[in-house]
């Protein structure tokens, strides 16, 4: 790998070029090359701040890709980009949700020469918090950002500021090299290669260019059956007008079994229902309804459209629950609750309560919700 005294000799021959990124909220964009003989300069500090041993230090950008379409409303769309968001807009913060997935990019952009290469890793303090980093390469005569994609794992909402550290680029020079036909079929292999945020600040080109396209959405009931498939103890749980629900409590047994030699289709989901129940009554493992409920208060604060709340109960997880909110319904909002697994206690549920608004709110402000968690 190379080291910084290595690598500034690399630049000064235009071997390895670096350049570092600004912006504004008025959506202008800055960028500046490092030059390794100006010592002085304000881009070489910045350089030197996130180079240490080995390796260079890459921070988060402004435009952010969410896969999860659940969170969707809860940013701004950034111009005709389906699920992508300005930072810029949420006090230069990212806020990760439990399981969410988001494509991003670095302030960095990286130009390598036909012997150089390089790889980034996941920072450590990261993905001790549950927020993994996927690692890539960068191949020789690569030009622009790099992209990248963070996951949050855990049920707890996290939080990245623009400009942290996100993962490390460790550089590295290779036994030859690589032939000028290869420099013409990389733009063919790359799908943001020459990626850059003039471009897609200053040019609205697509920040996160995709090759692989996906063949369409799930369904509810394509993600019920693979619960099923997956011999999970599971609920079938439907929201009516928003005030009444459906549920229905089985467990698997032999059906496991028969399923996989049913062809299922949407239009048999109803009479799928009555297979499930009749099974469950057959084996006798209908479970006792029972129910907890409690109060919570959310802090509405005046700019926002929404509001979370997470906290925990000392009851046994159960992927036979439900739960019921009731709250002012004068405030014409909508709460959704949300439940899961304490990861590190089997005999504790967390609760996840969400408050979302058409238009940010007036003034700060706290609303009680009451919930129900059933099964």
């Amino acid at each position: 790998m190379i080291t910084q005294k290595k690598l500034e000799s690399l630049v000064n021959v235009d071997k390895i070029n670096i350049s570092f990124s600004s912006f504004d909220k008025n959506g202008a964009v800055e960028e500046a090359w490092l030059n390794c003989n100006d010592k002085t300069s304000e881009i070489y500090k910045q350089f030197s701040s996130q180079f240490f041993g080995d390796r260079l230090s890459l921070t988060l950008g402004p435009i952010v890709k969410s896969h999860n379409k659940e969170y969707f409303s809860k940013r701004n769309q950034f111009r005709a980009w389906e699920g992508c968001f300005d930072l810029r807009e949420s006090d230069n913060k990212l806020t990760l949700y439990p399981g969410e997935v988001v494509s991003v990019s670095t302030q960095e952009r990286i130009k390598l020469s036909s012997d150089i290469a390089a790889t980034t890793i996941p920072r450590l303090s990261n993905a001790d918090s549950g927020l993994l980093y996927v690692p890539s390469y960068i191949d020789p005569y690569w030009d622009g950002i790099l992209q990248a994609v963070i996951i949050n794992v855990t049920d707890n909402i996290q939080e990245l500021e623009l400009g942290e550290k996100i993962a490390i680029c460790r550089f590295y020079e290779t036994d030859g090299d690589i032939s000028d036909n290869d420099k013409d079929r990389f733009p063919g292999k790359s799908h943001h290669l020459g990626n850059n945020w003039k471009k897609i600040i200053s040019e609205s080109s697509n920040p996160f260019p995709t090759k692989k396209q996906p063949v369409g959405r799930s369904t509810a009931f394509s993600k019920l059956l693979l619960k099923i498939k997956s011999k999970w103890k599971s609920i079938l749980g439907f929201s009516v007008g928003g005030s009444s629900f459906l549920y229905l409590i089985f467990y698997l047994g032999s059906l496991h079994e028969k399923l996989n030699k049913l062809e299922l289709s949407q239009e048999k989901l109803v009479a799928f229902q009555e297979v499930v129940k009749k099974q469950a009554e057959k084996v006798g493992e209908l479970s006792e309804v029972t129910a907890i409920s409690g109060v919570e208060t959310l802090t509405l604060k005046k700019g926002d459209d929404f509001s979370t709340k997470l906290f925990s109960i000392k009851r046994p997880f159960s992927k036979i629950s439900s739960i019921w909110t009731k709250y002012d319904s004068s405030k014409k909002l909508k709460v959704i609750g949300k439940f899961t697994k304490d990861p590190m206690n089997d005999d504790v549920t967390k609760v996840l309560l969400e408050v979302h608004s058409d238009k940010p709110f007036l003034k700060t402000e706290q609303i009680d919700i009451t919930w129900m968690l059933v099964n």
